[in-house]
């Protein structure tokens, strides 16, 4: 039997927000949909009931989920984080299973981290499809 997470069937990206921009949840499901949370700037305390259902198309899918079971396990990166505005400086990180990986929103050195990135953002594109762009 491995440690590996194999059975987990979600990722979530967590995006920690801002003192000025909320921040959000997308709850990625293997079974092609993903679901995305608003969460309050930092300080708040609401987060958004229920969240935006997407479908998500197969070859990004089976791509994110093939990017984070190559870079597992996550505590093999250095996770020193960056500088960052105290105003609109963000913490982006991956969660599967009991893994989390290091802040995506700070450089990265590892082409298994950068395809994480790239992951990330084609999910929030994803998520945020037809949004107004102050809505998230």
């Amino acid at each position: 039997m491995t440690d590996e997470p194999a059975a987990v069937a979600t990722i979530v990206i967590v995006n920690s927000g801002s003192t000025n921009r909320p921040g959000y949840e997308i709850t990625v499901h293997e079974s092609g949909t993903l679901v995305c949370r608003e969460t309050p700037p930092r300080g708040g305390t609401d987060r958004e009931a229920g969240g935006r259902s997407r479908a998500v198309p197969r070859e990004v899918l089976t791509r994110i989920f093939d990017d984070v079971r190559a870079a597992l396990p996550f505590s093999q990166y250095a996770d020193p984080g960056c500088p960052k505005s105290k105003s609109f400086g963000v913490v982006i990180r991956i969660h599967y299973g009991r893994e989390q990986s290091p802040d995506l929103a700070c450089p990265v050195h590892d082409s298994r981290l950068e395809a994480l990135v790239r992951d990330v953002r084609d999910i929030e594109r994803i998520a945020t499809r037809g949004l107004q762009s102050d809505e998230i």
